[in-house]
């Protein structure tokens, strides 16, 4: 099954569609998690979601899926649990919109700069060997620069605040 994302600032963010019966349609946020989004990531070839919401770009289209619910071993978001397709209780209002971690380390897109709410906080491991810049911007998810080879543990967060 094909998915894609549409009408974000760039191929790695938007608002989240399925090609069923040959028509791309889309997918309501009910019960939607980052489990899911990081399904749907992967699908299309990146290592994980940054995050997901509700879409400000609602589609037209049919809504194909609701409450979809993956357990995170899934390669394609048909595997993950969801009600019938064409089947839901939702408006284009609660279209789902992913953003997707493409990798580019130290890229600062044009969606999070705009959008900026506050400065960026850097975190750091306790040796500052390895940082991480998250940018919170408007939507409430994150744009996220990191560096590919260095994941930041809890302790190591926690032990910053």
């Amino acid at each position: 099954m094909q998915v894609r994302l549409v009408g974000g600032g760039s191929s790695s963010e938007g608002r989240l569609e399925v090609l069923y019966n040959g028509i791309w349609g889309t997918v309501c946020d009910d019960g939607f998690t980052i489990t899911t989004a990081n399904t749907v990531c992967r699908q299309l070839g990146y290592p994980a979601a940054i995050g997901f919401h509700t879409s400000m770009n609602p589609g037209v289209d049919p809504i194909w899926l609701d409450d979809v619910s993956c357990s995170g071993d899934e390669t394609s978001i048909d595997q993950c649990d969801h009600r019938d397709w064409g089947a839901h209780d939702c408006k284009h209002s609660e279209d789902v919109a992913v953003t997707c971690n493409d990798g580019i380390q130290g890229s600062n897109k044009g969606t999070c700069k705009n959008n900026l709410l506050s400065s960026p906080s850097k975190l750091c491991s306790l040796s500052k060997t390895s940082c991480i810049w998250i940018y919170m911007y408007k939507l409430s998810h994150f744009c996220v620069t990191y560096q590919p080879q260095y994941q930041l543990s809890l302790w190591e967060v926690l032990a910053h605040q």
